[in-house]
């Protein structure tokens, strides 16, 4: 400890009185809060605004409680972001695929115009009906 001190003198150191502490995002209770307000068929751009992230943020966080094992039933929605058709499209290109990459599926079927989020929802009800 003399040593400690006698460096601190000799060099000028001096004890920094304010300390400012920065907190991360509650990661877990974000995911909790998706799976509660999924559960209670909230439209999925509603929670995003509620929780102040934007939509791939909030697909991302799906896209990670669907590959913990966790379900998510999106079935209540899933019309509003991805038309039937394309869905079916989709549905096969997961079922076929041994990667489920998405830059894969959007060049796969570009003739449909389907967008990358669309493909993200669809792997999420994919997931969540086959591999959990």
């Amino acid at each position: 400890m003399e040593l400690i001190a006698k460096y601190v003198e000799e060099n000028d150191i001096e004890k920094v009185d304010e300390f400012v502490m920065k907190s991360v995002i509650n990661k877990g209770g974000l995911k909790v809060f998706i799976i509660q307000n999924i559960d209670k068929k909230i439209p999925l751009d509603t929670i995003a605004r509620m929780k102040e992230i934007q939509m791939i943020d909030l697909l991302q966080e799906m896209e990670t409680i669907v590959s913990s094992g966790t379900k998510l039933n999106i079935d209540y929605c899933i019309n509003d972001y991805v038309d039937e058709y394309d869905q079916e499209d989709m549905y096969d290109f997961f079922q076929s695929s041994e990667s489920g990459n998405i830059e894969e599926a959007v060049d796969v079927l570009k003739e449909n115009n389907i967008s990358q989020e669309q493909f993200r929802l669809m792997r999420i009800k994919f997931m969540s009906d086959y591999a959990n």
